[in-house]
C-alpha cells in the first residue's frame, strides 16, 4: 500500500494561521493602544463616544451590545467605578 502524502496546497501551515488574543489580551491591547493615542499629540482624540458608537464598535468585536449597555447603566448610576474596569482587565 503506498504511502499518503500530502500537498501544502491541501494542509494549512499554523506558522501562517493568525495569532489570536485571549480577553484579557484583548483588554490590554486596547487600553494600551488608547494610553498611546493620548500620548501622541498629533493622534486623532477619541476622549469621548456616544453610546451607539460604542454599542458599533462592540458589535464589530463579537461583544454583545446588551451587555455592553448594561456596563454603561453601571457606570451611569455608579454601580461600578470607571477605576473598577482596571481590575477587570487583570491589572
Amino acid at each position: 500500500m503506498p504511502a499518503v502524502t500530502f500537498h501544502e496546497s491541501t494542509m494549512t501551515d499554523p506558522t501562517n494561521l493568525p495569532r489570536l488574543y485571549g480577553e484579557k489580551e484583548i483588554g490590554k491591547i486596547l487600553k494600551r493602544a488608547t494610553e498611546l493615542q493620548h500620548e501622541e499629540p498629533s493622534a486623532p482624540s477619541a476622549g469621548s463616544m456616544s453610546l451607539q458608537e460604542l454599542e458599533d464598535i462592540a458589535a464589530e468585536t463579537g461583544i454583545d451590545p446588551t451587555f455592553l449597555r448594561r456596563a454603561a447603566l453601571e457606570i451611569d448610576t455608579g454601580a461600578i467605578e470607571v477605576s473598577t474596569w482596571g481590575k477587570l482587565l487583570g491589572e
